[in-house]
């Protein structure tokens, strides 16, 4: 029975108004744990290189304190709520690259981890031509970001315009990485593409997880 009111629910606009209202509000679990130690992004932006050739960044996030974030993970089964890429601008400052609730954003990665408590950074090398095809996704995306939405119905295949933050990662990658199948979940009925299983392609390269302490490849 539960499972058929979370599909019936993820089918309809009454999500759209629950994650609406709760992000709204704004509400802070008693008790969460600290935020992202701003002491380690000088170790990420200075031992990532996001300018190197061939290779995708992508990163994942989790806020414990956060209803939202709760409701995600809880969902899809994971310890990951958001996901996305890492770009360097014509500095080679690090740029989050991601689809948020308000529709593609494109920050400075300083600010992702101000409102994040843990983050999985992996590193995916691809064959030249794919990675000329995933920048050309990344491209386009950017070409349709002025009416792109959040897909709060969080399953796959809702229109063009229309993305959550790991469905616009599968889109990129997809059919562009071999080491891993990167068919979405069957959840509830639905297809969703779990901002988890981000972190499980390429080589972790930095994460504070705990779930994932000890598997960082250097």
């Amino acid at each position: 029975m539960m499972g058929r009111i979370t599909q019936w629910l993820m089918r309809t606009s009454i999500w759209e108004w629950s994650l609406k209202a709760m992000n709204s509000l704004e509400v802070k679990i008693s008790g969460g744990k600290p935020k992202f130690p701003m002491s380690e992004y000088h170790r990420i932006a200075k031992d990532i290189l996001v300018s190197e050739d061939c290779t995708i960044y992508t990163f994942a996030t989790a806020e414990v304190s956060s209803p939202i974030s709760m409701a995600i993970r809880k969902l899809t089964d994971g310890d990951f709520n958001h996901a996305g890429f890492l770009l360097a601008d014509e500095s080679g400052k690090h740029q989050a690259f991601h689809v948020t609730t308000e529709g593609l954003v494109i920050q400075d990665l300083l600010e992702v981890l101000r409102d994040a408590d843990y983050i999985c950074i992996n590193k995916l090398k691809l064959e030249p031509e794919n990675f000329a095809k995933a920048l050309g996704r990344i491209e386009y995306i950017k070409s349709i970001g002025h009416f792109l939405s959040y897909d709060y119905a969080i399953h796959l295949e809702n229109g063009d315009d229309k993305f959550y933050c790991s469905e616009a990662t599968f889109y990129i990658l997809d059919g562009l990485y071999d080491d891993m199948d990167l068919q979405p979940q069957i959840i509830y009925g639905l297809e969703v593409f779990s901002p988890s299983r981000v972190t499980q392609l390429g080589d972790v390269v930095y994460t504070n997880h705990p779930s994932l302490k000890g598997i960082v490849n250097d």
